[in-house]
């Protein structure tokens, strides 16, 4: 697939990050013509089926918008996965993306890497270039979510916001 197949396919609507179907001249069958393209898979990501081969949406808009493929991740800014308008897209290496990932299912302190001990105190952690980096144990939430925010902001590059 390359920018000029893929703009003779779709028109990406930039407003709402979709691809429309075009007309497709001389073809018997244009039932998709002014038709989403698409389709939401499980993990939230929209794959997009071109000449029977699945590609992800958010790297057909960077190659439709920049004309080459990504030579990395692509990262959504706001972690929606279904969110494909370029402001919203970013590259970034998988240590990056690992950066913004959304909070884990399991957490209970409603932060990432705040947790609560059995004693009762706060602790909080970072994990950095697959080490896990140990920030302290504290009185309240607040603050082990503070000590957390302080150390993500100064480590990653591509952090959420707590």
């Amino acid at each position: 697939m390359d920018a000029a197949t893929l703009k003779s396919l779709l028109v990406l609507n930039s407003a709402t990050g979709e691809f429309i179907w075009k007309a497709r001249p001389g073809i018997a069958r244009n039932d998709r013509a002014g038709k989403i393209a698409g389709k939401k898979r499980k993990d939230g990501y929209v794959d997009i089926c071109i000449n029977r081969k699945l590609y992800l949406a958010h790297r057909l808009v960077w190659l439709y918008v920049y004309g080459n493929w990504p030579p990395h991740q692509i990262d959504h800014i706001n972690r929606d996965r279904t969110n494909n308008r370029i402001h919203n897209l970013r590259l970034a290496t998988p240590a990056q993306n690992a950066q913004n990932r959304t909070i884990a299912k399991n957490n209970k302190s409603g932060f990432t890497g705040v947790f609560l001990y059995s004693c009762g105190k706060h602790g909080a952690f970072i994990t950095k270039d697959k080490k896990r980096i140990y920030l302290g144990l504290y009185d309240t939430l607040e603050e082990a979510r503070q000590v957390r925010s302080n150390a993500q902001n100064s480590m990653f590059t591509h952090a959420g916001a707590l």
